[in-house]
């Protein structure tokens, strides 16, 4: 699929809209990092974020504990009990969400202002059902979080 969209691009409609977004972060031992992903998520620019999901799955670091003594209305935690891989602990995740859009995250990268309004701008074309962004690695110590960016392609 990628392969044709290379070779036969499509246009598709970009227009600014604003649907609400669920974001998801499934998070195994991250409790080291945990902290600053939940205040970056928080402080994101875009208005219609209804949600954020974080799936702890199977955590022995604190990680279950840290969710624990998070107080905010917008951030909802799922605890899975056993290691049971990432795709299990998005899936639990995505049963938590029940916004117009969900968006995937990892632990590590940053959103970059503006990015979240961006990605959204592409499904005002109907015949667009995912997309996604450009990942930027900054030069810098194996710590520093990559962005993802404003540039997106829908599919």
């Amino acid at each position: 699929m990628w392969m044709l969209a290379r070779l036969r691009p499509r246009p598709w409609i970009v227009n600014p809209i604003s649907p609400s977004v669920s974001i998801v972060l499934a998070v195994h031992n991250g409790a080291a990092l945990l902290p600053r992903k939940i205040e970056h998520l928080l402080g994101l620019d875009y208005p219609g974020i209804k949600e954020i999901i974080i799936v702890s799955d199977g955590s022995t670091d604190g990680t279950v504990e840290l969710l624990a003594s998070q107080r905010h209305s917008r951030l909802t935690t799922v605890i899975l009990d056993e290691h049971s891989g990432k795709a299990v602990a998005v899936n639990a995740g995505v049963a938590k969400a029940t916004a117009d859009v969900i968006l995937f995250v990892d632990i590590r990268p940053e959103i970059a202002p503006g990015a979240i309004q961006q990605l959204v701008s592409n499904f005002a074309d109907p015949k667009v059902g995912c997309v996604a962004g450009e990942l930027i690695l900054r030069t810098g110590s194996h710590d520093d979080a990559p962005r993802l960016s404003a540039g997106s392609t829908g599919i």
